[in-house]
């Protein structure tokens, strides 16, 4: 990724910077970059986490002042790229992400799919297995992920065995939660165009629930 030299600082409105809790801070912006805004008047989220990183990489005394405001816009932008199916560069911004927050769990899951997306199976298993570790909450989605992955890896057997410890953890008094990991895998896997294989597995989870 190529980045500018910093021409100007500009300060976005308040609300800008409420998304992730930074105080106001300028932002540079180069003199492309300033040229672009002036005719579309908006400046894309990818263009202002270029010029952070840039500003970072040259004063690396301000990643402390910058920090929240840099792991967010490189949050959002791999969020654009991803949503235009550019996961290449999505994949980039969330391992500059990752890089200045390697204990967020969004970050996390956000540069696994990425992975995922990528076909680097092994990758995404790791970031998708650190969230799951470490956050004590349970997240239907991210285990859908973790098994895609591991029977895209030719993981068939341990996905089957995974399932089936998910299965026996969401006892009787969980029915409705094994309903919405059922429902939620089926859309999940239908949208990535996953194995009828794997799809069937979650065929116990409307049986049981009937």
């Amino acid at each position: 990724m190529g980045m500018r030299k910093s021409d100007w600082e500009i300060v976005f409105k308040e609300d800008f910077y409420k998304e992730c809790g930074s105080p106001m801070l300028p932002i540079p912006v180069s003199m492309e970059d300033m040229l672009e805004v002036t005719q579309v008047n908006y400046l894309a989220r990818d263009v202002i986490a270029d010029n952070l990183l840039q500003m970072v990489k040259d004063f690396p005394e301000r990643i402390n002042t910058y920090h929240r405001l840099l792991v967010h816009c490189c949050l959002v932008a791999g969020g654009e790229a991803a949503h235009k199916g550019d996961h290449h560069r999505s994949n980039y911004y969330f391992l500059k992400a990752v890089d200045f927050a390697p204990g967020n769990f969004e970050v996390h899951k956000n540069l696994a799919r990425s992975y995922q997306h990528l076909g680097l199976f092994y990758e995404a298993i790791c970031h998708y297995q650190f969230v799951i570790d470490n956050q004590k909450n349970f997240h239907p989605s991210l285990w859908v992920y973790l098994l895609e992955c591991m029977h895209a890896k030719g993981e068939v057997e341990e996905a089957k065995k995974l399932f089936d410890m998910l299965f026996e953890v969401m006892s009787d008094p969980k029915v409705n939660q094994k309903l919405v990991f059922g429902v939620l895998g089926v859309s999940i896997l239908t949208q990535d165009n996953a194995p009828e294989e794997l799809k069937n597995m979650f065929d116990r989870l409307f049986y049981d629930t009937m």
